[in-house]
C-alpha cells in the first residue's frame, strides 16, 4: 500500500508540476529549491534575494505548521501576501505526522489535490511524497518534512533552472537553514 501511495503521490506531483511549470516558463523545465527557515526575517530575506537575482519569474510557495505565532498577526499575513503575490492561493491541510499546515503560493493546489477522497498533503507521507515528485532528493525531502513538523517555515522556490542555480549559489543548497 505504501509503495502504491508513494507512486500515486509522485505521479500526481509530476502532473501538477507540469501544469505549474507551463505557467512559470513554457520553454524550459523548472527546477525547485527547498529552503527551511526558523525566523520570519530569514524567510523575507530569501524571497527578497530571489526576486532581486532572477532574470525570470520565480515562484514562492510557503508551508508552515499551525498554530504559528506569526500567522496570528494580521500585519504579518498582509506583508506575506504582498511578498508572495496578490492573488496567491492559500489553504490548510491536516497531516497526521506534522499537524495542521498552512500553505500559500502556486504549489498550494498540489498539496490540496485529492486522490481517492484524501488530500495529498494530509496523507502521512504526503508532504515528503510531493517533494520527491518535484525531484527533491530523498534526504532533503525527509529533513524538510521533519523541520516543518518542528515549526520551521518551508519555502519552495520554483523557476528556470539557471535562476534556481544562481539562487542556490547565493543561499546554499536545499534544506539548509
Amino acid at each position: 500500500m505504501r509503495h502504491t501511495l508513494a507512486s500515486l503521490l509522485k505521479a500526481k506531483a509530476m502532473e501538477l508540476k507540469t501544469l505549474t511549470l507551463e505557467k512559470v516558463n513554457s520553454h524550459n523545465k523548472s527546477s525547485f529549491l527547498v529552503k527551511m527557515c526558523i525566523d520570519p526575517l530569514q524567510l523575507e530575506g530569501i524571497i527578497f534575494v530571489g526576486k532581486q537575482s532572477s532574470s525570470f519569474l520565480l515562484n514562492f510557495t510557503l508551508l508552515v505548521k499551525l498554530p504559528h505565532e506569526q500567522l496570528k498577526d494580521e500585519a504579518f499575513k498582509i506583508k506575506l501576501k504582498r511578498k508572495l503575490g496578490k492573488n496567491v492561493k492559500t489553504g490548510y491541510f491536516n497531516n497526521p505526522t506534522i499537524g495542521i499546515v498552512y500553505c500559500a503560493g502556486p504549489l498550494t493546489q498540489l498539496f490540496l489535490e485529492e486522490i481517492n477522497g484524501s488530500v495529498l498533503g494530509a496523507m502521512q507521507t504526503g508532504v515528503e511524497g510531493i517533494l520527491r515528485g518535484l525531484d527533491v532528493d530523498k534526504e532533503c525531502a525527509t529533513v524538510s518534512t521533519e523541520k516543518l513538523a518542528k515549526g520551521h517555515y518551508m519555502l519552495i522556490v520554483s523557476g528556470d533552472p539557471n535562476d534556481i542555480s544562481k539562487l542556490k549559489l547565493q543561499l546554499g543548497n536545499n534544506c539548509q537553514d
